[in-house]
């Protein structure tokens, strides 16, 4: 599996990561190793594993504004099959960042998963501890609904923070 595009994190974040492999298990095999690389900036607190889990918990009170970081994920079955997986973290202020583009690509993802022509990527994108792939037709409409929201208020404070108005106006003349 490739790489998957996390929401992004404040420094002030602590949080844990979970990654599923229950879809790559070959069948009856068990997870009986894990191992987890990450950036000199981030702080491990803690791992663990189950049978088809992989979970870190990381403290990015270190991390550097505008990074994204790599997180990456070694697991071996008991069959001595193995498999590496990676999370990007992307880190932002939480008080001043708006990314309206990865807020479209996720609204984009969301709606691709709807219509069933979501690519790979699309699919592994997560929204919150949930991949896009693993969510409920309820819970895509649901997520869709949310996003746009959420893209519709970071389009309105930009505008805000252009001097703009709190909403657009449309201006209509009437002539006779």
């Amino acid at each position: 599996m490739g790489d998957t595009i996390t929401d992004a994190v404040d420094p002030g974040y602590i949080k844990p990561f979970t990654l599923d492999y229950s879809t790559e298990l070959p069948t009856g095999a068990k997870i009986t190793a894990s191992t987890w690389e990450i950036d000199a900036d981030l702080t491990e607190l803690v791992q663990s594993f189950t049978d088809t889990t992989t979970t870190i918990k990381i403290d990015f009170a270190r991390a550097g504004i505008g990074n994204n970081y790599g997180l990456y994920n070694s697991v071996t079955f008991d069959n001595g099959e193995a498999r590496r997986r990676a999370l990007i973290v992307p880190v932002r202020d939480a008080a001043t960042f708006v990314d309206t583009s990865d807020l479209q690509a996720t609204l984009e993802a969301i709606r691709a998963a709807i219509a069933q022509t979501a690519t790979r990527a699309q699919l592994r994108r997560q929204i919150g501890d949930k991949a896009i792939e693993w969510m409920t037709p309820e819970q895509l409409i649901a997520a869709e609904t949310r996003f746009q929201q959420l893209l519709n208020d970071a389009k309105r404070k930009e505008r805000m923070a252009q001097g703009g108005g709190f909403s657009s106006m449309i201006h209509t003349r009437f002539v006779g």
